[in-house]
């Protein structure tokens, strides 16, 4: 049993384009446990990938693929690389193209979405 005293936990060792599944399972002071349940999806959050090599980290912005900390029409040829898995300019980062466990459309809905904002 893995026991928090609170109601999250932070996860490390995830590899970036891989699909998680958690569930989750209650006991009481007593013993007494539920069945498994899966984790429930959380309201959409934006996560901070690092990159390797000294690279920038997305942080709170997805989207902003060439790291000038803006999301424009310059990271739209890196984000539409990014999705085609087509190699990347130099300072382009394609983690910052994937939101969690968003699919390519989901992904590509939220990116126009800041682009308009």
């Amino acid at each position: 049993w893995v026991q928090y005293a609170s109601q999250s936990i932070t996860t490390t060792g995830l590899s970036p384009n891989t699909t998680y599944r958690f569930r989750v399972q209650a006991r009481n002071q007593y013993g007494y446990t539920t069945g498994w349940y899966p984790a429930e999806d959380p309201s959409p959050q934006y996560v901070e990938f690092t990159t390797t090599g000294g690279g920038f980290t997305c942080g709170n912005t997805f989207g902003d693929i060439n790291g000038d900390t803006y999301i424009n029409g310059d990271d739209i040829g890196g984000f539409v690389r990014a999705k085609l898995g087509l190699v990347m300019e130099e300072g382009e980062d394609e983690y910052c193209a994937h939101y969690g466990e968003n699919t390519d459309q989901e992904d590509i809905e939220d990116f126009i979405l800041l682009l308009l904002n």
